[in-house]
Protein backbone atom coordinates (compact mmCIF):
# COMPACT_ATOMS: atom_id res chain seq x y z
CA UNK A 1 0.00 0.00 0.00
CA UNK A 2 1.61 3.25 -1.10
CA UNK A 3 0.23 6.17 1.46
CA UNK A 4 -0.27 9.85 0.21
CA UNK A 5 -0.80 13.27 1.80
CA UNK A 6 -1.38 16.14 -0.37
CA UNK A 7 -1.31 20.02 1.22
CA UNK A 8 -2.85 22.30 -0.97
CA UNK A 9 -5.41 25.42 -2.33
CA UNK A 10 -7.17 25.90 -5.25
CA UNK A 11 -7.86 29.49 -6.76
CA UNK A 12 -11.38 29.59 -7.70
CA UNK A 13 -13.18 27.62 -10.33
CA UNK A 14 -10.20 25.14 -10.20
CA UNK A 15 -9.64 21.72 -8.87
CA UNK A 16 -6.57 19.73 -8.33
CA UNK A 17 -6.80 16.25 -9.32
CA UNK A 18 -4.58 13.32 -9.27
CA UNK A 19 -4.50 10.92 -12.56
CA UNK A 20 -3.68 6.67 -11.97
CA UNK A 21 -3.54 4.67 -14.91
CA UNK A 22 -3.89 0.91 -13.51
CA UNK A 23 -4.40 -0.47 -16.80
CA UNK A 24 -3.30 -0.32 -20.81
CA UNK A 25 -7.00 -1.31 -21.43
CA UNK A 26 -9.80 0.57 -20.70
CA UNK A 27 -11.49 0.15 -17.38
CA UNK A 28 -14.32 -1.86 -17.96
CA UNK A 29 -15.82 -0.98 -14.83
CA UNK A 30 -15.95 -0.62 -10.99
CA UNK A 31 -16.76 -0.44 -7.12
CA UNK A 32 -16.77 2.05 -5.25
CA UNK A 33 -18.23 2.37 -1.54
CA UNK A 34 -21.71 3.66 -0.23
CA UNK A 35 -22.63 5.21 2.80
CA UNK A 36 -24.30 2.13 3.61
CA UNK A 37 -23.47 -0.72 1.24
CA UNK A 38 -21.20 -0.75 -2.34
CA UNK A 39 -22.08 -0.64 -5.87
CA UNK A 40 -20.77 -1.30 -9.20
CA UNK A 41 -20.39 0.81 -12.08
CA UNK A 42 -19.80 0.61 -15.35
CA UNK A 43 -17.69 4.53 -16.71
CA UNK A 44 -20.35 7.31 -18.50
CA UNK A 45 -18.49 9.65 -20.21
CA UNK A 46 -20.05 13.24 -19.16
CA UNK A 47 -19.62 17.20 -20.24
CA UNK A 48 -19.20 19.48 -22.86
CA UNK A 49 -15.13 18.82 -23.02
CA UNK A 50 -14.25 15.47 -25.01
CA UNK A 51 -11.39 15.58 -23.93
CA UNK A 52 -12.63 14.98 -20.34
CA UNK A 53 -15.57 13.72 -20.52
CA UNK A 54 -15.75 11.80 -16.85
CA UNK A 55 -18.47 11.30 -14.64
CA UNK A 56 -17.44 11.46 -10.43
CA UNK A 57 -18.55 9.34 -7.77
CA UNK A 58 -18.95 10.23 -4.57
CA UNK A 59 -17.40 7.04 -3.26
CA UNK A 60 -17.17 6.42 -0.27
CA UNK A 61 -14.02 4.64 1.60
CA UNK A 62 -12.87 2.72 -1.47
CA UNK A 63 -13.11 2.40 -5.16
CA UNK A 64 -11.89 -0.71 -6.90
CA UNK A 65 -11.48 -0.34 -10.80
CA UNK A 66 -11.91 -3.79 -13.07
CA UNK A 67 -10.84 -5.09 -16.19
CA UNK A 68 -12.77 -6.24 -19.14
CA UNK A 69 -12.43 -9.76 -17.83
CA UNK A 70 -13.17 -8.88 -14.20
CA UNK A 71 -9.84 -8.57 -12.93
CA UNK A 72 -9.31 -6.36 -10.04
CA UNK A 73 -6.65 -3.67 -11.11
CA UNK A 74 -6.12 -2.27 -7.67
CA UNK A 75 -7.82 0.14 -5.51
CA UNK A 76 -8.25 4.13 -3.78
CA UNK A 77 -8.50 3.76 -0.15
CA UNK A 78 -9.68 6.87 1.59
CA UNK A 79 -11.87 8.68 3.56
CA UNK A 80 -13.13 11.81 3.12
CA UNK A 81 -11.91 12.42 -0.54
CA UNK A 82 -14.65 14.41 -2.95
CA UNK A 83 -14.89 12.01 -5.67
CA UNK A 84 -13.49 9.36 -8.20
CA UNK A 85 -14.22 9.19 -11.63
CA UNK A 86 -12.85 6.50 -14.75
CA UNK A 87 -11.82 7.91 -18.10
CA UNK A 88 -10.47 5.09 -20.28
CA UNK A 89 -7.52 3.09 -18.31
CA UNK A 90 -7.12 5.85 -16.06
CA UNK A 91 -9.05 6.40 -12.65
CA UNK A 92 -8.77 9.87 -11.75
CA UNK A 93 -9.46 11.93 -8.37
CA UNK A 94 -10.51 15.14 -7.09
CA UNK A 95 -8.72 15.93 -4.33
CA UNK A 96 -9.07 19.95 -3.85
CA UNK A 97 -11.38 21.84 -5.03
CA UNK A 98 -13.26 25.63 -5.54
CA UNK A 99 -15.77 25.15 -7.39
CA UNK A 100 -18.03 27.83 -9.45
CA UNK A 101 -21.45 27.41 -8.45
CA UNK A 102 -23.93 26.83 -5.36
CA UNK A 103 -25.53 23.33 -6.39
CA UNK A 104 -28.08 21.30 -4.56
CA UNK A 105 -28.08 23.46 -1.84
CA UNK A 106 -24.27 23.33 -1.09
CA UNK A 107 -21.67 25.85 -1.43
CA UNK A 108 -18.35 25.21 -3.44
CA UNK A 109 -16.48 28.04 -2.70
CA UNK A 110 -13.37 27.01 -0.54
CA UNK A 111 -10.47 28.86 -0.76
CA UNK A 112 -8.84 27.53 1.87
CA UNK A 113 -5.51 25.40 2.31
CA UNK A 114 -6.69 21.58 3.10
CA UNK A 115 -4.63 18.14 3.51
CA UNK A 116 -5.91 14.98 2.23
CA UNK A 117 -5.08 11.16 2.74
CA UNK A 118 -5.58 8.13 0.58
CA UNK A 119 -3.88 5.33 -0.55
CA UNK A 120 -3.36 3.55 -3.63
CA UNK A 121 -3.83 -0.67 -2.87
CA UNK A 122 -2.04 -3.00 -4.91
CA UNK A 123 -3.95 -5.84 -6.23
CA UNK A 124 -2.27 -8.69 -4.82
CA UNK A 125 -4.54 -10.72 -2.40
CA UNK A 126 -7.37 -7.96 -2.42
CA UNK A 127 -10.58 -9.46 -3.25
CA UNK A 128 -13.99 -8.13 -4.52
CA UNK A 129 -16.49 -6.00 -1.72
CA UNK A 130 -18.64 -9.28 -1.19
CA UNK A 131 -15.99 -10.35 1.12
CA UNK A 132 -15.87 -7.06 3.41
CA UNK A 133 -12.22 -6.70 2.91
CA UNK A 134 -12.25 -3.43 1.12
CA UNK A 135 -14.18 -1.78 3.73
CA UNK A 136 -11.97 -3.70 6.43
CA UNK A 137 -8.71 -2.36 5.16
CA UNK A 138 -10.04 1.18 3.83
CA UNK A 139 -11.39 1.51 7.46
CA UNK A 140 -7.95 0.26 9.23
CA UNK A 141 -6.15 3.14 6.89
CA UNK A 142 -8.19 6.36 7.63
CA UNK A 143 -9.33 5.23 11.26
CA UNK A 144 -6.47 3.03 12.84
CA UNK A 145 -6.88 1.70 16.12
CA UNK A 146 -5.03 4.10 18.63
CA UNK A 147 -3.10 2.40 21.29
CA UNK A 148 -3.52 3.69 25.10
CA UNK A 149 -1.44 3.14 28.17
CA UNK A 150 -3.52 2.60 31.09
CA UNK A 151 -2.27 3.02 34.40
CA UNK A 152 -4.10 0.44 36.03
CA UNK A 153 -2.70 -3.33 36.86
CA UNK A 154 -5.79 -5.18 37.04
CA UNK A 155 -6.77 -5.00 33.40
CA UNK A 156 -6.93 -8.31 31.75
CA UNK A 157 -4.31 -9.29 29.40
CA UNK A 158 -6.69 -10.37 26.64
CA UNK A 159 -10.08 -9.17 25.96
CA UNK A 160 -12.66 -8.76 23.36
CA UNK A 161 -16.51 -7.48 24.09
CA UNK A 162 -17.81 -8.65 20.66
CA UNK A 163 -16.91 -11.43 18.11
CA UNK A 164 -18.05 -12.56 14.80
CA UNK A 165 -18.06 -15.97 15.06
CA UNK A 166 -19.89 -16.60 11.76
CA UNK A 167 -19.67 -15.31 8.82
CA UNK A 168 -16.09 -14.16 8.18
CA UNK A 169 -17.33 -11.27 5.63
CA UNK A 170 -19.36 -9.48 8.59
CA UNK A 171 -18.21 -7.52 11.24
CA UNK A 172 -19.36 -5.10 13.95
CA UNK A 173 -19.61 -1.24 12.82
CA UNK A 174 -20.23 0.26 16.26
CA UNK A 175 -20.90 -0.45 19.56
CA UNK A 176 -22.81 2.38 21.57
CA UNK A 177 -25.06 3.39 24.28
CA UNK A 178 -28.85 4.47 23.43
CA UNK A 179 -29.32 7.64 22.29
CA UNK A 180 -32.57 7.62 23.61
CA UNK A 181 -32.60 5.00 25.84
CA UNK A 182 -29.17 5.22 27.44
CA UNK A 183 -29.34 1.94 29.33
CA UNK A 184 -29.68 -0.07 26.10
CA UNK A 185 -26.95 -1.26 24.01
CA UNK A 186 -27.32 -1.18 20.71
CA UNK A 187 -24.66 -3.07 17.97
CA UNK A 188 -24.51 -2.64 14.12
CA UNK A 189 -23.52 -5.58 12.52
CA UNK A 190 -22.57 -5.02 8.68
CA UNK A 191 -22.90 -8.31 6.39
CA UNK A 192 -21.86 -7.89 2.70
CA UNK A 193 -23.07 -10.95 0.63
CA UNK A 194 -26.03 -9.29 -0.99
CA UNK A 195 -28.26 -12.19 0.41
CA UNK A 196 -30.41 -12.79 3.67
CA UNK A 197 -26.98 -14.22 5.80
CA UNK A 198 -27.34 -15.95 9.37
CA UNK A 199 -24.96 -13.79 12.17
CA UNK A 200 -23.74 -15.38 14.99
CA UNK A 201 -21.83 -13.16 17.28
CA UNK A 202 -20.20 -13.99 20.52
CA UNK A 203 -20.65 -11.27 23.44
CA UNK A 204 -18.90 -10.83 26.99
CA UNK A 205 -21.58 -13.00 29.34
CA UNK A 206 -22.11 -9.61 31.24
CA UNK A 207 -23.51 -8.10 28.35
CA UNK A 208 -26.40 -10.03 28.14
CA UNK A 209 -26.54 -11.27 31.90
CA UNK A 210 -29.82 -10.23 33.96
CA UNK A 211 -32.37 -11.78 31.51
CA UNK A 212 -31.47 -9.12 28.35
CA UNK A 213 -33.89 -8.71 25.40
CA UNK A 214 -32.05 -8.44 22.33
CA UNK A 215 -33.83 -7.47 19.08
CA UNK A 216 -33.26 -5.89 15.88
CA UNK A 217 -34.22 -2.33 15.85
CA UNK A 218 -33.87 0.73 13.31
CA UNK A 219 -30.87 2.46 12.63
CA UNK A 220 -32.10 5.40 14.25
CA UNK A 221 -32.80 3.02 17.18
CA UNK A 222 -36.74 2.67 16.89
CA UNK A 223 -38.70 -0.48 16.69
CA UNK A 224 -39.42 -1.59 12.81
CA UNK A 225 -43.10 -0.96 11.85
CA UNK A 226 -42.82 -4.68 10.49
CA UNK A 227 -40.65 -6.76 12.22
CA UNK A 228 -37.44 -8.43 11.27
CA UNK A 229 -36.36 -11.85 11.96
CA UNK A 230 -36.38 -12.77 15.79
CA UNK A 231 -32.53 -12.83 17.66
CA UNK A 232 -31.82 -16.34 19.49
CA UNK A 233 -29.82 -16.09 22.64
CA UNK A 234 -27.89 -19.57 23.04
CA UNK A 235 -25.34 -18.63 26.34
CA UNK A 236 -23.27 -15.68 25.52
CA UNK A 237 -24.21 -15.92 21.72
CA UNK A 238 -26.89 -14.13 19.36
CA UNK A 239 -27.77 -15.43 16.18
CA UNK A 240 -29.76 -13.84 13.81
CA UNK A 241 -30.62 -13.70 10.07
CA UNK A 242 -29.44 -10.23 8.62
CA UNK A 243 -31.78 -9.44 5.74
CA UNK A 244 -29.93 -6.38 4.40
CA UNK A 245 -26.18 -5.13 4.70
CA UNK A 246 -26.40 -3.14 8.00
CA UNK A 247 -28.46 -4.56 10.91
CA UNK A 248 -28.74 -2.62 14.06
CA UNK A 249 -29.27 -5.31 17.62
CA UNK A 250 -30.65 -3.35 20.99
CA UNK A 251 -29.99 -5.22 23.96
CA UNK A 252 -32.47 -3.90 26.28
CA UNK A 253 -33.34 -5.01 30.11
Amino acid sequence: MVRIKVTGKMPQHSSLLSKFQFSSSPIKNYYYGTPYHYDLHEPFAFGADPNFAITFEATHGFIIPMSSNGTILGAIYHSSLPAWGVMGNQLIGALIRNGIEIHNGTNPFDSFEHTVYYAIRVPSTLQDPSTGQPLRESLAYSNPLIPELSQSSSLPTEYSMITVESPPSAFVMAVKRGTFSPKNIYIRVYQPLNKPTTVVLDLDPKILAGNKAVSIVSSMERALKIPDSPVTIIGSKISFTALRALTTIEISK
